[in-house]
């Protein structure tokens, strides 16, 4: 059958061939889009965890593995790896390990996420500022 000078029965097939090769590949691009949003949405979640808790006056072992069950609670695609506490005397900082692997694509990714926190309420903390600000009026007196 001719119309318009083209075989029809020449490319009847065509577009289903041609469909069953694009689409696969269409809906696996747009699922690793949806599960490195994921990803990003785990990290701020993350983050979140790490900046509720205030550990001044925790053991560090015990606040450790509260904050590694909550972030494995809330994670949706990522893995915690490990969670560091660390205390000093004016200073704190929590370190969350996370990583992120898509099979298909070979996508991995590990992160570290850090969060520092300082005590205001340290006497040593607030002398120090005190003497520097001192320091400081004293010196634009002059």
């Amino acid at each position: 059958m001719l119309k318009r000078g083209i075989d029809i029965k020449k490319y009847e097939g065509n577009i289903t061939i041609e469909m069953s090769l694009i689409f696969p590949i269409i809906i696996v691009i747009i699922a690793t889009m949806i599960m490195c949003s994921f990803y990003l949405s785990d990290l701020v979640s993350i983050r979140a965890v790490l900046y509720k808790y205030d550990i001044y006056g925790k053991g560090t072992d015990e606040i450790k593995n509260e904050i590694y069950n909550e972030i494995c609670s809330s994670v949706i695609v990522a893995k915690p790896r490990d969670v560091v506490v660390g205390n000093g005397e004016e200073e704190c900082e929590i370190i969350a390990k996370i990583g992120y692997s898509q099979g298909f694509f070979n996508i991995s990714r590990d992160d570290v996420i850090k969060v520092k926190k300082y005590q205001l309420d340290n006497h040593k903390f607030i002398i120090k500022e005190k003497v520097v600000a001192d320091t400081i009026i004293r010196i634009k007196e002059k």
